[in-house]
């Protein structure tokens, strides 16, 4: 949730974090690969040592291996490359499997006692198998598919057999769903999962558990990578009420886990977009769930354990839930001892809570204690190793030192997180990394943002950094490729010119400050994403205020009217904003144009 309070308030960004059985080939739209650019042709050359070693370990084809890594398209120079060999292993272990089950049912067809079928379906199989060993996905997929339309049409026909053919149709559709996201279109191998559980019948329960949290992933992924909420949503439907009443935790411990993990996560993505204190609580309440039915001495139970910590972490950031920021705390605390070489990750996940602890407790000395947590996990991360984490590190670093700043008026503090920004934006390849690079933009232009808005008249150079900055971001950012982070490099803009227009004696800036404003709200929309779009109304509100100030008469008349409006638009959703900041604001907002228009 991007957030600042009104200006006065010391202008602190929050510390975050039915059954149907269609021919299958008739669902989707074939997978369809746009040509590599120069500098990802050039990392997929730089990976053919990670490519080969990894067709070895997962006894997967060169091929296969080399196809995957080129199915990332732009992410093999934006994402890390950590994560990029993570990803590409992952999948390639996928698809091993799914060549080898693809290899059972060829014999598993002699059971169905259709000579017909088995002729029929042995080829495509076969020629799925061998598409697969030279990296030709698409054909793969297009031959599963063309298998799975001979179940259909013989299910009609095989009379006593529908529901071994029916689960037969079943097991080609989830192999279609593994190529599928082998090929990094989770949104499309969530829908071939759901076709594939749809076929099972329903005394068959592990397999259609398995195809249904195969279909939960598959939407969380999708749903994360979008930041989209009703793909969360779904995701979480899934798991909860689909797979998980299919494994009985008595029976079925380890299944039952897993799906609850799964589940967290769900609902930890869904509550990062959507901003709702319920889901993050649930999300809570699950990994919670999880961690307390780990057998003791489980190599899991500690790891359970923290991502319990993590969930609460998010319950206090989003739902104020300030028992849960100290059950967080206390967890934290309690392992942080007694676990030898905690991850770089867990770490920076104490600071992180630590630091949200410090700006509602409004105390400075914890505040520094979560900024120099965060700076013990930066210098024991392997920058070139995991660059992601570092620079998670890093960020989360200086939004604890601007936390200090605020609280005490210390420019030296702020400056000191400028520059660890600073650092870390001279440490990032563009070209591998221009999300990142991108980010660390709209985060300077933050920074320098409230470094301006705290120097008062004299921080007219700040203020021009940060729309430097923020229109640096926006205008590397592809808007139809990447529309959430499009809206925050413009809300950033918007803030930017904002402070600069209270410090230049032009009023033109406050107008192109609401333009900015608008066109996030253009994307981010309330339907889309609620707490976005509640943001970026109030903050058109107050910047009307801001306006108001500095007009006379009918204008100023005019400017409040304007803002009133915007708080108009933002009445009737304040009880499902989830937002426990807004109403204040609101309220202060009107309190703020009846003293302006007394004046």
């Amino acid at each position: 949730m991007m957030s600042w309070t009104v200006r006065g308030g010391g202008l602190l960004l929050a510390l975050v974090v039915a059954l149907t059985a269609l021919p299958a080939a008739a669902q989707l739209p074939a997978m369809r690969d746009r040509p590599l650019s120069a500098a990802e042709r050039t990392r997929l050359q730089a990976l053919e040592g990670d490519i080969q070693r990894i067709s070895r370990a997962r006894n997967t084809s060169a091929a296969a291996v080399r196809t995957i890594a080129g199915k990332l398209g732009a992410r093999l120079t934006t994402t890390d490359p950590a994560q990029i060999i993570r990803l590409i292993d992952e999948r390639a272990g996928e698809l091993a499997e799914a060549k080898a089950r693809i290899g059972a049912l060829e014999e598993q067809l002699v059971q169905l006692d259709s000579m017909r079928l088995a002729r029929a379906v042995s080829p495509l199989l076969e020629a799925a198998q061998t598409a697969i060993d030279e990296g030709d996905l698409d054909l793969a997929e297009a031959k599963l598919a063309a298998a799975a339309d001979q179940f259909g049409s013989a299910r009609a026909n095989l009379e006593g057999q529908l529901e071994a053919v029916s689960t037969q149709e079943a097991n080609v559709l989830a192999q279609r769903a593994v190529v599928r996201r082998a090929s990094f279109d989770a949104l499309g191998a969530a829908e071939l999962y759901a076709q594939a559980a749809a076929l099972i019948p329903a005394e068959n329960r592990e397999l259609r558990w398995r195809y249904l949290k195969g279909q939960g992933d598959s939407l969380t992924e999708a749903g994360g990578d979008a930041g989209d909420a009703a793909i969360l949503t779904r995701a979480v439907a899934v798991l909860r009420d689909e797979a998980l009443p299919l494994v009985s935790r008595e029976e079925r411990l380890d299944d039952w886990l897993d799906t609850q993990d799964d589940l967290s996560h769900a609902l930890r993505r869904l509550g990062g977009v959507s901003n709702d204190p319920v889901i993050v609580a649930e999300a809570a309440a699950v990994a919670r769930a999880a961690a307390d039915a780990t057998p003791s001495g489980d190599e899991r139970q500690n790891a359970r354990r923290f991502q319990l910590a993590a969930a609460l972490s998010d319950q206090a950031a989003v739902g104020s839930d300030m028992g849960a920021r100290d059950e967080a705390l206390a967890i934290y605390s309690d392992l942080l001892p007694r676990v030898e070489a905690p991850s770089a990750a867990i770490v920076l996940n104490y600071g992180v809570i630590l630091a949200r602890t410090a700006s509602v407790k409004r105390d400075a000395a914890l505040a520094r204690l979560g900024a120099d947590t965060m700076a013990q996990a930066a210098a024991s991360i392997d920058r070139v190793a995991e660059p992601r984490l570092w620079r998670q590190a890093q960020s989360n670093r200086a939004l604890a030192l601007g936390l200090v700043a605020s609280l005490t008026n210390d420019a030296a503090a702020r400056r000191e997180g400028i520059a660890v920004l600073e650092q870390t934006l001279a440490a990032i390849d563009r070209d591998q990394f221009n999300d990142a690079w991108i980010r660390l933009h709209g985060e300077l232009a933050s920074a320098y943002g409230q470094l301006a808005a705290a120097e008062d008249a004299e921080g007219r150079a700040s203020a021009e950094k940060a729309v430097e900055h923020a229109r640096t971001a926006t205008q590397a950012v592809d808007a139809a490729a990447s529309p959430a982070l499009y809206t925050r490099s413009l809300y950033f803009e918007g803030q930017a010119i904002r402070i600069a227009a209270d410090l230049q004696p032009d009023l033109s800036n406050y107008d192109l400050a609401l333009a900015t404003f608008e066109r996030a709200r253009a994307i981010s929309t309330a339907d889309r994403n609620l707490g976005e779009w509640a943001e970026l109304t109030v903050c058109m509100a107050e910047t009307w205020l801001q306006k108001a100030v500095r007009l006379s008469g009918a204008e100023r008349e005019a400017a409040l009217a304007a803002a009133e409006g915007h708080l108009k638009e933002l009445e009737p959703r304040l009880a499902t904003i989830n937002d426990a900041g807004m109403g204040p604001r609101i309220a202060n907002a009107r309190e703020a144009a009846r003293i302006i228009a007394a004046s």
